[in-house]
């Protein structure tokens, strides 16, 4: 209970980010992409924002208002190379974490990319559930 009140505090957080920061919709290069428990996901609806040295990074399957998946990932701002970062996944009420490992190869004001993998562990029963092969390339606008 208190993992699943721990996502939705972040859930309602990525949110109220998301109704007072911008990113542009309309950038070209859009995609995060894994296997979570050797099932292939691809995220193109995605927000970008920055906030106290860190990047958040969601991406919607189905409307952001409504979506049937959410991944929100969190990476420090501009800093490259191996690091670890924040995962949390949703998926129409299955809901896990993890700090996965990362190698962030591009981080500037306009553009994120990077690959990960790691454990994610469920909010439900502390089951571990393989994450591999995550990639993240976006292109974005921060006002």
């Amino acid at each position: 209970m208190k993992k699943l009140f721990l996502f939705l505090s972040v859930s309602v957080f990525m949110l109220s980010l998301n109704s007072c920061s911008s990113d542009n919709n309309s950038s070209s290069s859009k995609k995060i992409a894994f296997k979570i428990n050797g099932t292939s996901k691809t995220f193109t609806n995605i927000d970008v924002y920055e906030a106290d040295g860190e990047k958040y990074i969601t991406g919607y399957i189905g409307p952001s208002n409504d979506p049937s998946e959410v991944i929100s990932i969190i990476a420090d701002a501009n800093n490259t190379g191996n690091t670890i970062i924040s995962v949390v996944y949703y998926d129409n009420g299955n809901d896990y974490d993890g700090g996965l490992n990362a190698n962030i190869t591009v981080n500037t004001d306009t553009k994120f990319k990077a690959t990960f993998s790691g454990t994610m562990i469920a909010f439900s029963d502390g089951t571990e559930v393989p994450l591999t092969n995550g990639s993240v390339d976006i292109s974005f606008t921060l006002e």
